[in-house]
């Protein structure tokens, strides 16, 4: 699929930008392939460490409220792939028909991820399901 995508748009490039081995086009097609695929996945896949509840990857760390780390472990755990808001509420020992605060936590750490990862989001809502992560993560050992 990764190769019909690349030669599409190839295609669909000017033909002075294909003649040259060493040009743009061929910058931008390794920065597509990374986009799409990473090249070592430790390094393209955030890390959720078992310590300090945090989210690192590179040289960039987020460090989370307990809440906020029940929550990004819940989604990461998960058997399916969407983790319904009843699940999320449970996940931090709350009972969903009394539990009002579950948009709000999550608010707050989609914008602490953003702040800090140049505008991606950390997860995206899915209409009447719940919540599921967009960003690779992976059980990382805690950081001192």
């Amino acid at each position: 699929m990764l190769s019909s995508f690349e030669s599409e748009w190839r295609t669909a490039q000017p033909d002075t930008q294909l003649n040259h081995s060493n040009s743009r086009t061929d910058e931008a097609s390794d920065v597509m392939y990374r986009a799409t695929k990473p090249l070592n996945p430790h390094t393209e896949a955030w890390r959720l460490s078992n310590g300090n509840g945090a989210l690192i990857k590179d040289d960039i760390e987020i460090v989370l409220t307990g809440l906020e780390a029940a929550q990004v472990k819940k989604m990461l755990n998960h058997d399916d792939r969407v983790v319904s808001k009843d699940d999320l509420i449970r996940s931090i020992g709350r009972e969903p028909e009394h539990y009002r605060g579950l948009e709000m936590c999550l608010s707050r750490l989609q914008e602490k991820f953003k702040n800090a990862n140049n505008g991606e989001r950390l997860f995206r809502a899915v209409r009447n399901r719940g919540y599921c992560l967009i960003q690779e993560i992976i059980r990382g050992k805690s950081v001192t």
